[in-house]
Order: C-alpha cells, then sequence, then structure tokens
C-alpha cells in the first residue's frame, strides 16, 4: 500500500473495518463480563455477612453492598425513563463508533467502555434481584453497587464496575475530542 492511499484508510469508516468491529465487540464483552461477575462474586460473598460489607484498604476502600433504584448518586427516575436513555445512550454509542474513523482507537475504546457500562447496569434494571437478610421482598430493578472510597473527610457513593467504565469512558470521549479539536486547529 503506498503512502497517498494512508489518509484515504484513515478516513474509513469503523462500521466498515471487521478488524475495528471484532475489537470493538471484544471490549464490550470483556467489560460487560468484568462488571458482572465482579458483581456476582461481592454479592455472593458478603450477602450474609454482618454489614454486607469487608475493608480492602483500610480508611481507603470498601466493598459495602447497596442497591441504587435511581439513576447517578441515587437520583430517582421512572424506570421506564431510564431504560429509553440507556436505549438512546446504547444506539448513540453504536452510530458514534460507526461513523468514526477505523483509526480512532481510544475512540473507540472509549465507546466501548460507555456501551459495556449502560449495559452492565441495564442488566441490573431488568434481570437482578437482591434479598438483603431481614427484606420482605427482594429489590427488583435496581443497580448492584459495591465499591466504596473513602478519604480522608471525602466519601464517594458506593458504585460498581460499569460505573467506572462509563466515567473513564466519558473521560477518555473528552480527551479524544481535545485531540482532535488540536489535530484540527493544526490543519492536521
Amino acid at each position: 500500500m503506498s503512502k497517498a492511499e494512508r489518509p484515504h484508510e484513515a478516513k474509513s469508516p469503523a462500521g466498515k473495518s471487521a478488524s475495528a468491529i471484532i475489537v470493538f465487540i471484544v471490549i464490550v464483552a470483556a467489560c460487560i463480563t468484568a462488571d458482572l461477575i465482579s458483581k456476582h462474586y461481592a454479592f455472593d460473598a458478603l450477602i450474609n455477612k454482618p454489614n454486607q460489607s469487608v475493608t480492602v484498604v483500610d480508611g481507603v476502600l470498601k466493598f459495602n453492598l447497596s442497591t441504587n433504584p435511581g439513576i447517578v448518586f441515587g437520583i430517582r427516575a421512572p424506570p421506564w425513563s431510564v431504560l429509553a436513555a440507556t436505549a438512546l445512550a446504547v444506539v448513540a454509542v453504536i452510530v458514534l463508533f460507526a461513523t468514526s474513523t477505523r483509526r480512532q482507537r481510544l475512540l473507540h475504546i472509549a465507546l466501548a467502555m460507555v456501551l459495556a457500562g449502560a449495559m452492565g447496569n441495564a442488566y441490573d434494571r431488568l434481570f437482578s434481584k437482591v434479598t438483603f437478610p431481614g427484606d420482605l421482598a427482594p429489590r427488583v430493578g435496581q443497580v448492584r453497587d459495591f465499591i466504596e472510597v473513602h478519604i480522608n473527610w471525602f466519601h464517594w457513593p458506593t458504585f460498581n464496575v460499569a460505573d467506572i467504565l462509563l466515567v473513564v469512558g466519558v473521560g477518555l470521549i473528552l480527551v479524544e475530542s481535545i485531540r482532535d479539536t488540536i489535530r484540527h486547529r493544526r490543519g492536521n
């Protein structure tokens, strides 16, 4: 392949590149698997433990079981609106991936992380049932959270691997967007 063909190749859409699609799907599948397995093992190991928690790093990191019936930070929203927003996000991520260039690997990784995070939490909303000791009925339609961070006075609300994927994925999208803006301003 000559150097003259490479710029055209770089602009070809990821949605038409078998290798880009395969890598995207593998990352999504690995991330969803990591989220669902981590939730399963955390809840399985701690559900009958007093206080449903265990200290991982004293004063910093603890696994503490909880469920979230709302959206981010526990903000309440009707279940149909959360699932509708998730479906729209999934479609947007797929469209962004398909229309990006096949060389935008960082963007592809970020989009895969966002998609996996959204799907991991959507899975919980649709299929998980958690019954804590003393509950009269299982908690249905709630996201399973278990990671708790404390640093001095700072306490972050309990979260899960899907939440990490969403935050890191969005952060990487912002980084890629800034890099893309800089490249365009320089004329590259």
